[in-house]
């Protein structure tokens, strides 16, 4: 039976025309999507592949659920308002992508090295609508501080602010300093300080009058948002704040010398104590700062901080400034943000700063060693006297060291300059001489030896120049004349007060006026009547007495008769006299007479009251004598009575006190007896009167 052959299909060819289908059916597919403007899925969006990013830098920014073959806008708007191509040309203008056929976009942009901040990047459709937005940050903040200093008498304050950025070129770059009382001030350009690997500090100084706003406190504050990029915890925003708090007569805030980057050794604990001083030297204390203090009271959206933690290691700062950390569980090279808060416990002043840790490797290399070659670390220097201090760097694996510091005062120098390489142990010379601009001023200097690995140790050391420091005189005695100081300043007479710069040594001579002598001086360890010389190392007081020349009075009294009868009168006879050499006015003699003797006259110069005599005299000159009697009835009982005089005079002090009062003891004596007629005595009276009548007649009659 016939039958007809069975027809085959070769599998190969129908696989390729399923195939084929397929790829034409996804083309028209995409076709269809580009001209009828169907969405992909998943919504329109663009996001960098960082959040912040160093200066010179390139961004890349990715656009996803877009229609697919759409044209788009990428309009990227700067910190200072203009719009930009992603090129790296910096033409103001926008660019435009084309969706892939997923929707999606990458879109590249070089950052300038001159302009920072906060990024806005907006995809446009050709309508102007915009499908999606997203930011980044230009970061250059590298860290920073504040200090505040009040000028003697009023609320007039000087600030400084102190910050690191990442590069010389953003030496110009402007902060707004809010001083805490509505007003605020931009501060830009500034001088440069110090220079180190990735970063340079700069130091802008402001005055600010607070006037009627009274004596705070007050918070001032400067903020930004570019902090740098790769740092552990913490992005966007920065902010470093001082309380200015003027009362309690507080002169300044705390001042602080820590390093832009302190070096901690990867995988072990690690410590390192904050330098600080205060200029008043008012006490205080540290802590961590919080994240509000560190971002600032505005912070912009993304902006975040947390204190440096790894795996329950975190880090900490005691109150006396020690900044501990094990820093098991970190990377090498990794960054971290400190922000610390220096309060001073009197008031509520306070200075924050921000800081880098830098974990670096300990393992294979020793990190150097850093010292103050002096047995102090705080010192008080004098206007127009020099003054150096030594610093020593070492390293133990005998690595070169380069020398470099965080900021100078104004005249300072560091010898060999800064970023000077040279063999450990490595001798730095900090040298000043500071002028009158400086007094009053605190300044903490640190010193750094960095060895080939990057690693670095610090030393600081804090120089103050005292505020002028007030001497006062003031005169004193019967006396009068005029001090004089050498420097120039008082002329006492008029001017008795005057502010010295501090250290100096005053001389003060005292010229009497005629008829007076310099008696003595006294205070601020002058004695004697030479000239007083004082060390102005604080404020102080001297006296210089004057005195007129004086009298010399002295008292006799004497008593007549010498011993007195009971209840008979005598006379007290009192004697002053001058013996010179200046005349005595109003002299007076007060005797106040002894228990049981009454008073019954004296002369008229003197006056009895409540059992006391007192006698005066208008004036007595050299030599002058004045005597007074006083009679008086003698005690009832027979004894010996004690009465004691005194003179003295209102016109000056007496020169010889010992002979200003005498005392006259009188012994006081009953009357002698009457004698008494007894019989016998009758008797024989009786016997001599009749013998005497018969002798008398006998004579008659023999007469007769």
């Amino acid at each position: 039976m016939y039958q007809p052959p069975v027809r085959r299909w070769s599998v190969l060819p129908l696989t390729r025309f399923v195939m084929l289908t397929a790829i034409l059916a996804i083309l028209a597919m995409s076709m269809q999507l580009a001209s009828s403007g169907v969405q992909a899925s998943g919504g329109p969006a663009v996001a960098a592949d960082q959040v912040s990013y160093d200066p010179g830098t390139t961004v890349t920014l990715s656009g996803s659920g877009f229609d697919a073959g759409s044209t788009l806008t990428v309009v990227l708007t700067r910190p200072d308002g203009s719009v930009v191509t992603g090129d790296g040309s910096e033409t103001p203008g926008s660019d435009n992508v084309v969706a892939d056929i997923e929707g999606g976009f990458t879109y590249l942009y070089i950052l300038p090295m001159n302009i920072s901040g906060v990024y806005n990047v907006d995809i446009v459709d050709g309508n102007g609508t915009t499908l999606a937005s997203t930011f980044f940050f230009d970061s250059h903040y590298r860290g920073g501080t504040i200090k505040w200093e009040r000028a003697p008498g009023g609320r007039v304050v000087t600030f400084t602010t102190t910050v690191a950025w990442i590069d010389p070129e953003f030496a110009s770059r402007s902060l707004t300093l809010n001083f805490g009382d509505s007003t605020s001030a931009v501060v830009s350009g500034g001088a440069t300080i110090a220079t180190g690997a990735g970063y340079v500090v700069v130091r802008n100084v402001i005055v600010h009058d607070y006037g009627i706003a009274g004596d705070g406190p007050f918070t001032a504050y400067y903020q930004s948002d570019a902090r740098i990029a790769g740092v552990e915890n913490a992005d966007g925003s920065f902010s470093a704040t001082s309380v200015v708090d003027m009362r309690f007569g507080n002169d300044g805030s705390p001042v602080s010398g820590v390093p832009v980057v302190v070096p901690f050794v990867q995988g072990g604990l690690n410590t390192f104590a904050l330098p600080a001083a205060d200029p008043q030297g008012d006490p205080f204390t540290y802590r961590l700062g919080t994240a509000a203090e560190a971002l600032g009271p505005t912070p912009v959206t993304g902006s975040n901080y947390s204190t440096p933690s790894v795996g329950g290691n975190t880090l900490s700062i005691n109150s006396a400034g020690l900044m501990s950390w094990n820093t098991a569980g970190t990377t090498v090279d990794q960054l971290w943000t400190v922000h610390a808060v220096i309060e001073e416990t009197s008031n509520s002043s306070t200075t924050d700063v921000d800081f880098f840790v830098k974990i670096v490797d300990g393992t294979l290399n020793t990190p150097p060693t850093a010292v103050v070659d002096d047995v102090s670390t705080a010192f008080t220097l004098s206007v127009g006297v020099p003054f150096s201090v030594d610093v020593i760097g070492s390293d133990a694996d005998g690595d070169n060291l380069t020398i470099n510091h965080l900021g100078l005062p104004s005249g300072a120098s560091l010898s060999p300059v800064a970023t000077t390489v040279g063999s450990e142990p490595f001798t730095g010379t900090f040298s000043w001489t500071p002028s009158s601009g400086d007094i009053g001023s605190t300044n903490v200097v640190t010193i750094s030896f960095t060895d080939p690995s990057s690693v670095s140790a610090f030393a600081s050391f804090t120089v103050t120049v005292p505020l002028n420091q007030t001497l006062t005189v003031t005169k004193a005695g019967t006396g009068t004349g005029t001090v004089i100081s050498t420097p120039s300043g008082i002329s006492c007479g008029g001017t008795c007060a005057f502010a010295f710069a501090p250290g100096a040594a005053v001389t003060l001579d005292a010229i009497s006026a005629s008829g007076s002598t310099l008696a003595s001086w006294s205070g601020a360890g002058c004695s004697g009547t030479g000239s007083c010389v004082v060390t102005m190392d604080t404020a102080k007081s001297v006296t210089a007495t004057f005195d007129l020349p004086s009298a010399d009075l002295a008292i006799t009294k004497t008593a007549t008769p010498t011993i007195a009868l009971t209840d008979q009168n005598f006379t007290y006879t009192l004697t002053a006299t001058n013996n010179g050499p200046a005349t005595a006015t109003t002299v007076v003699i007060s005797d106040p007479l002894p228990a049981g003797v009454t008073f019954v006259s004296a002369n008229v110069d003197c006056a009895e009251a409540s059992g006391t005599v007192t006698c005066t005299v208008a004036s007595l000159v050299s030599g002058a004598s004045a005597a007074f009697d006083i009679i008086v009835t003698a005690p009832s009982t027979a004894g010996t009575i004690s009465n004691t005089a005194t003179v003295s005079a209102a016109s000056s002090a007496d020169s010889v006190s010992g002979n200003n009062s005498v005392t006259l003891n009188t012994s006081v004596n009953s009357p002698p007896p009457v004698p008494g007629v007894t019989a016998w005595g009758m008797g024989a009276l009786a016997l001599m009167l009749g013998a005497g009548a018969i002798f008398m007649r006998r004579r008659r009659a023999t007469a007769s």
